[in-house]
Formats: structure tokens, sequence, C-alpha cells
């Protein structure tokens, strides 16, 4: 049987975040293609957090691994593999050799999918790392993330990994430009997004934390997310219903102040999922006119749910939306007004219309499809079952 195993360095964060959602829907896509799907954690089965902050002799000791050409992964009781402070020590390597630190497992699977850019390196099988954007080196204004930090360390990755997959073929062709990365080397392979009908079925038994009807806005709450001039756009709309920005603080606070008396801003800085996933459903329409991203998780969330969306033109925005969504100049606020004005005052043929365009378009990051996308990229590498 084909076996795999997936990093946890998005499932390892508190809360949850974007890459947690990909390395998730990366395992339910391995395990319908027939395979064995293992995550390469770091602590053993059964230990649910791992201390931020090692003591002095722990450090000491990491230090010490990291400083060796090859580090030997664990297995639990029932043969799980894991790697205590593995980030840690994989940074710490790079930083003094510019290398990806080396990693041993006793029966090292035939793929090892690496969910970020990570300097670690499993021996003896294929290592596919996954790309999701590379906004920090074509956007620096956008994140605070070191531009010349992120070239080094996604070049060394480029040149170490076996493979490089990517989300949309936007970041594809951005790679290839930014690296010189030959092209049979880097796939675009989508992920799988969108809400179960498992998960649709739950919905109105999770707390209400947004008014219905609304317009929301969800993400990371910082500049690149194009929050303020969404603020300005939806007070000039002259919509009285509610702007919901939900999700956690980013790099940055945006201004959030309303622009005139009337106009209302809910915060909802942190929820359940299927809270969150409840406040998409109700909502008037999902606004998001993110100004860099590499996929935008949200839009397929919000037409797997009925919800218009409206989003940026351009880059991986427009791309994943398809013609599904309403596209905007995210600079161009009298437009973004514009739009939301003509949301808020849609008939209900033309919405229900946008509705079901988007639910059409959702269909295409279905697990199926994903299914589909994986086995045919696996063939080509020789990964067969």
């Amino acid at each position: 049987m084909m076996d795999a195993w997936i990093d946890t360095r998005g499932t390892a964060l508190a809360g949850g975040t974007g890459i947690a959602t990909y390395a998730e829907g990366l395992a339910r896509t391995v395990t319908r293609m027939g395979g064995q799907v293992d995550f390469l954690s770091l602590l053993p089965t059964g230990r649910s957090r791992q201390q931020g902050q090692p003591g002095k002799l722990v450090s000491l000791a990491c230090i010490i691994k990291a400083l060796c050409p090859a580090v030997r992964i664990k297995q639990d009781g029932v043969g799980h593999p894991y790697l205590p402070f593995m980030f840690r020590m994989g940074n710490t390597h790079f930083r003094v050799f510019g290398q990806p630190l080396c990693l041993v497992a006793p029966r090292p699977p035939q793929v090892m999918h690496w969910t970020y850019p990570l300097p670690l390196k499993l021996k003896n099988t294929i290592n596919i790392t996954t790309i999701h954007d590379i906004i920090p080196i074509t956007h620096p204004d956008l994140t605070g993330i070191n531009k010349e930090k992120m070239q080094k360390i996604l070049l060394c990755i480029i040149n170490n990994s076996d493979y490089i997959i990517c989300v949309t073929e936007y970041v594809r062709r951005k790679i290839i430009e930014y690296f010189h990365i030959p092209e049979n080397r880097i796939k675009n392979l989508y992920q799988c997004a969108g809400i179960s009908k498992e998960e649709v079925s739950l919905l109105s038994q999770a707390e209400a934390v947004a008014p219905a009807d609304a317009f929301v806005c969800v993400g990371r709450v910082e500049s690149r997310k194009n929050i303020r001039r969404l603020i300005i756009a939806h007070g000039r709309s002259g919509t009285k219903r509610p702007l919901v920005i939900m999700g956690p603080d980013g790099d940055d606070r945006p201004d959030l102040t309303p622009v005139h008396g009337r106009q209302k801003i809910v915060r909802v800085p942190w929820c359940a999922r299927h809270s969150l996933l409840r406040a998409i459903a109700e909502a008037r329409a999902l606004l998001f006119p993110s100004l860099g991203e590499g996929f935008g998780l949200p839009i397929i969330e919000a037409m797997s749910l009925d919800t218009p969306v409206m989003t940026s033109a351009g880059g991986a925005t427009e791309e994943v939306a398809g013609n599904a969504a309403m596209l905007v100049d995210p600079l161009d606020i009298d437009q973004m007004s514009r739009v939301i004005q003509r949301l808020d005052e849609m008939d209900t043929e033309t919405y229900k219309a946008l509705a079901v365009a988007g639910q059409e378009r959702a269909q295409f990051f279905s697990l199926d499809m994903q299914v589909k996308r994986m086995t045919e990229f696996y063939n080509s590498i020789g990964v067969t079952n």
C-alpha cells in the first residue's frame, strides 16, 4: 500500500491555520486514493501540546542535534513518527549551514509532504514541498516577513526538494519567474477546499456570533487584507447592513473606525469554526478584496455555502473565484463601494444566480476533483498503489 507522511507545522499551532486546513485536506485526499497517511508530529500519540520555550538543557540538546549531519526520527508506542522541536532544529541547522536538516526514519514512507517551506528533508523518500505563496518577495510591503531571509530559505527548499507543488497557477508562474525553477519540478494541484454536507448540517446548532444578512470579511485582520479601504467602501455604499470583520489580529492593526455615524462595524476576533461558517452561510455576501493571496480559502468556503463573493481582480483570488464572483480593483474604493451597493440591493433572481455560480465553482475544489489531480501527479512521479 502506498504511504505518505505529512508534517504538522500547521496542525500543531493553536487555533488552526490555513496550513492546517490544507494538511487535513491533503490527508483526506491521499486516504481516498487508497494510501496510508501518517503525521510527522512534534510529540508522541496522546501528548497534545509541546512547550514553546524549552528549558536550558533541552535547548542545548536541540542545538547539538541541529548541528549534526542527520537526526533520527522517533516512533511512539503505536508506531507513529515524531520528533520534538524538529522545526526549531531545522531552523538552527539552516542558519548555520544554509541547508535543510536531514531526518532519518527506520521505515520511511514513499512520500514525505512538507505543507510549508521548512528547512527539513527526510532521507530515502520523495520529498514534496508545498509553497502557498511568495508574497514576502513579490509584495514585501504587505507582510512583516524579511524578504531576503525568505528568498534564502525558499531557494534552499527548491534546490533540496524533489518536487514543488503549489495551490494556484498564479503562484506557480511567480515561483518560476523569481527562482527560475524547471517547469517539470513544479506542479499546481490547487487544494481540497469547501464545506462538506456533514459540516453544513451542524451549522444551525452553532452559536451565532454575527448578525444574519450582514456583509462579512474573513481572515487575519491586517493591512494585506485591505481592511481600511473595505471599511471606507462599505461606509460610502450607504448600506444599512453591518460589516462583520472576523479573524485574529495580524502583523499590524488596521484602523477599524467607521467613516460615518450610521455605519456599523462588528469585530469578531475569534470563534469556533462552525460559528464562523454559520456567519458566512447567513451573510449577505463575503467581501474579500485582499491585496495578496496564494489561494483565498474563504472564497470557496463562502461559495460552498451559497454566499455570493466580492473579491480582488487579478492574481490568485480571481483564478480561484473563476467567473463566479464579483471582481473589483482592490485599490479602487469607489468601485468597491458600488459593488457593495449592488450586492445590497440585488434582486432575488440575480442574487440566486450568483450563488448557484459559486456553488458550481466550489465543486472544482471538491475532494473528488482533488483526488483526480493528486492521482495524476503521483502517477507522473512514479508513486502508485
